[in-house]
């Protein structure tokens, strides 16, 4: 791990929201 929550957030906005 390690990895700032901006990752994170970039990360989880891709899985919820593939199309964006």
């Amino acid at each position: 791990l390690g990895y700032p929550d901006t990752y994170f957030e970039k990360w989880f906005m891709h899985v919820c929201y593939p199309e964006i």
